[in-house]
């Protein structure tokens, strides 16, 4: 066979598979329950500083893991999140008693066992937080609760659209810590992050 030939055949083949104009097969949404042990980040940017008045994205970067399911969740070990907001001051004292930090809209990709169904991402929206615990005899933690959505972005309905969705995150960080941070002249030195410690921290979903 030709070369130029081969290679037209090749690339006929290619665009076969992708489907028509190379759009990719739709993922499945799985249904039903799952449960995760979590670690991450919440990230600031600026950094937090006693009296700021600087406007700051709060980054919150997530790895679920070890998790366990029902349904269409029993062959997902894990997944991966990262949602962004704005608040008004990079003030530590009101960003860091301002629950907003556990609410907000993001996607949720999933990871499955190796050779088995890839699931669709879910979309997750938390409406309410609480903030608990001092830093000193107790954790900071960030208690989250809302829902997995659908996503009227997403061409397909997102996994376990419907179930309850609730996020506990412990926070590494002492309240000793987060004082010097805030407090330091060092641009460098001064509050970019907070821990969210595994395995305390967990995620679930639950049906209604």
């Amino acid at each position: 066979m030709p070369r130029k030939t081969r290679v037209l055949t090749l690339v006929f083949g290619v665009a076969l598979a992708a489907g028509p104009a190379g759009a990719a097969v739709p993922l499945p949404h799985a249904v039903g329950t799952i449960s995760c042990s979590v670690k991450g980040a919440l990230k600031f940017v600026p950094a937090l500083v006693a009296g700021g008045t600087t406007p700051t994205t709060v980054t919150l970067a997530t790895t679920e893991f070890g998790c366990t399911g029902t349904g269409d969740a029993a062959n997902i070990i894990g997944g991966t999140s990262k949602t962004s907001h704005v608040e008004p001051t990079n003030d530590c004292i009101t960003v860091l008693t301002t629950p907003t930090s556990g609410t907000g809209q993001g996607l949720l990709k999933w990871k499955v066992l190796l050779g088995t169904q890839k699931w669709a991402p879910s979309t997750i929206q938390f409406t309410a937080a609480s903030l608990g615990g001092d830093g000193m005899t107790t954790p900071f933690t960030i208690d989250s609760s809302g829902s997995a959505i659908d996503d009227p972005l997403s061409a397909t309905d997102g996994s376990f659209t419907g179930d309850i969705a609730t996020a506990h995150a412990q926070i590494k960080n002492t309240y000793a810590q987060i004082v010097a941070k805030c407090t330091n002249p060092d641009p460098l030195k001064q509050l970019k992050a907070l821990t969210i410690q595994a395995p305390q921290s967990t995620f679930t979903l639950t049906s209604p």
